[in-house]
């Protein structure tokens, strides 16, 4: 995966090639994996324990299935959409929430909310470690966590308001409990 992103990080600069070749991103292939096979996401999401790959696997994941904005020749360039906050912001539309929960159950938008949000926490709480190298700026935002927490706590609320028979998975509880302290402890 690292190579993947090097290569694209040199696409996006003009220095590839043709002779580089194509190649498949394996981000990709397991994001297809991931959609046709469904019933392994939770023991997926379960095992893999990096936390960069992981968050960067849910947003992408989550970006199949939120609308995508329109974009221009000049907005080649990486969105906002495309971080895990810009997946939490699509969750603030109510006709938004409701279009993702016909195309993912309630359960499945949970566990994965729930894992993007430990993951980013595990990110960012790596970077506050002396010694640590810094990560990648694509995948974290640069919001803090108390902001990141509001807005997973929103997106929380919106799914309980689109589907008033929710039922919030443990997971889901523990993750809504941990934004409700940070935000109460700020």
């Amino acid at each position: 995966m690292e190579i993947d992103m090097s290569k694209q990080q040199a696409n996006m600069l003009g220095l590839t090639t043709r002779s580089d070749g194509l190649r498949i991103p394996l981000i990709e292939i397991i994001l297809d994996e991931l959609t046709y096979y469904r019933k392994i996401l939770p023991r997926f999401l379960q095992i893999f324990n990096d936390p960069k790959w992981k968050l960067e696997i849910i947003v992408q994941y989550l970006l199949k299935y939120t609308a995508k904005p329109v974009r221009t020749r000049r907005s080649n360039g990486p969105s906002e959409d495309s971080t895990f906050l810009g997946v939490l912001k699509s969750f603030s539309d109510s006709s938004s929430v409701r279009s993702i929960i016909k195309k993912l159950n309630v359960e499945v938008i949970q566990l994965l909310l729930a894992h993007a949000f430990l993951a980013y926490m595990s990110l960012t709480s790596q970077q506050h470690l002396p010694g640590m190298p810094g990560c990648n700026e694509a995948v974290i935002d640069s919001l803090s966590l108390v902001e990141i927490s509001k807005n997973v706590a929103a997106a929380f609320n919106s799914l309980r308001e689109a589907d008033k028979k929710i039922q919030i998975s443990s997971l889901g509880k523990e993750a809504l409990f941990t934004a409700t302290m940070i935000i109460s402890t700020s």
